[in-house]
């Protein structure tokens, strides 16, 4: 089965990698492409600013949600992802705000969001 996945980050000039033929740089979190659907197929460039519809406190593992890309000039297009949150602990750090929050919040004591 390929997967092609559209990955979120932070954008630094002159780090990052090509995958699945964009540029990419520090990776934070991922969105996988419908089946038989990748950045050419939809008329991505990598220029383009994401919305990303659909991500609450109740997000659960490998959910559907909703983008639109506009690009520079304007033009809107509407496509749908997989959150790569692939089970409960991943949702778990996400609502952490991180493994390393998490981790942090562990060893202060501090209560977590998850419990309550």
């Amino acid at each position: 089965m390929e997967r092609r996945a559209l990955l979120f980050m932070p954008l630094l000039p002159g780090i990052g990698q090509t995958v699945n033929g964009a540029r990419l740089w520090i990776h934070f979190g991922g969105l996988q492409f419908q089946p038989g659907e990748n950045a050419a197929s939809l008329g991505l460039s990598g220029r383009e600013v994401f919305d990303v519809e659909g991500v609450s406190d109740r997000i659960e593992p490998r959910q559907t949600l909703s983008v639109i890309a506009t690009s520079p000039e304007g033009a809107r297009r509407n496509f749908e992802v997989v959150a790569r949150l692939d089970s409960a602990i991943d949702v778990n750090y996400y609502r952490q705000g991180g493994i390393l929050q998490m981790v942090l919040r562990g060893l202060l004591g501090a209560k977590s969001v998850a419990s309550g």
